[in-house]
């Protein structure tokens, strides 16, 4: 009976200490909505965003991307990310503007056409931009390159502003520059998202696009346009964020992992889109009929830009001072 006795209670020693052990914490995840393909110059610096987050915080954290608009479009997926259906963005400057609306002034007609210029504006326009964003309840963690904007458009150059009229005219979304753009240039075309852009140049309802090279191929929008302008018209910008709600249920631990990595994925879209999005437009080239667009774009630019001051629809004074840093 003692020897019974003795081996009860070592068992129940033994057990408790076991029993003590709290089970491993459920890896917590930040689900991130991206209009960008998996495959893409972007897709590929997110993943390896996501890879980085998951390592350094040693399981603790993930970030399920969910590529191609599988969430939806930019519109779409910014109301999910207000709704908390999602926590985090990857979407161009046109996604931004549904959070800021000023977001936008990176691609106001006319003003940003090359790198240099684009740098510049970051400098002196982008911390106001990003405190907008957080007011608004978001942190933009990366403001990154999409690439330089270019027509291509099938069957015939678009020369002159006045050449549009003839072609199918791709409008993006909501984005609250086209509506203007429009009333000045007179062009027409169906209004749409990324996503879908394929099966409107496939059935031949949209004949032209403004879009960087990089983006194009990407999304193998290319194999249904035979023209390339030389000319940048613009320059296309977007950002990475996150609900500020999120980030605040994080760990600091976590959440520093989140910001470092996060950076640390911009600037490696800032040093990689720009060669990239070169090389496509030379590839371009020589499957593409090039040209030279002429000066009458710069008298459209700037009244167009004068009619979005009159209409207010963005600050006056932010669309003067952007003038002001471009030189126009």
């Amino acid at each position: 009976m003692r020897r019974i006795g003795l081996i009860t209670v070592l068992a129940v020693f033994l057990v408790l200490p076991a029993l003590a052990v709290p089970a491993a914490a459920k890896a917590k995840t930040l689900k991130l909505g991206t209009t960008f393909p998996k495959a893409s110059p972007w897709g590929k610096v997110l993943a390896k965003m996501a890879k980085t987050v998951r390592k350094k915080s040693r399981g603790k954290l993930k970030i399920k991307i969910y590529y191609a608009g599988a969430q939806g479009d930019e519109v779409a997926m910014v109301d999910k990310l207000k709704r908390r259906k999602l926590h985090a963005l990857a979407v161009t400057s046109v996604g931004l503007s549904y959070i800021y609306k000023d977001s936008l002034i990176f691609e106001m007609p006319g003003l940003v056409g090359d790198w240099s210029t684009l740098d510049q504006f970051r400098k002196k326009l982008l911390p106001a931009i990003s405190k907008g964003i957080r007011k608004a309840g978001f942190r933009l963690m990366a403001h990154f390159d999409v690439g330089l904007v270019r027509y291509m458009s099938k069957r015939k150059k678009v020369t002159t502003p006045d050449d549009l009229r003839a072609l199918k005219v791709f409008r993006w979304g909501d984005d609250p520059i086209t509506p203007t753009a429009r009333s000045v240039i007179a062009f027409s075309g169906p209004k749409g998202a990324l996503p879908g852009l394929h099966q409107l140049l496939l059935t031949g309802r949209v004949t032209a696009i403004a879009m960087p090279a990089a983006l194009a191929v990407s999304f193998k929008w290319t194999s249904h346009l035979d023209h390339i302008a030389a000319n940048p018209v613009g320059v296309q910008v977007g950002g990475l964020l996150f609900s500020n709600r999120a980030l605040s249920k994080l760990p600091r631990g976590l959440r520093n992992i989140v910001k470092r990595a996060a950076r640390k994925a911009g600037k490696s879209l800032k040093k990689s889109i720009r060669r990239q999005d070169d090389r496509a437009y030379q590839r371009l080239r020589q499957t593409m009929t090039g040209y030279n667009q002429t000066s009458a774009w710069g008298a459209r630019f700037k009244a167009i830009r004068a009619k979005l001051k009159r209409s207010r629809v963005f600050d006056p004074a932010l669309i003067a001072k952007a003038e002001a840093l471009a030189g126009k």
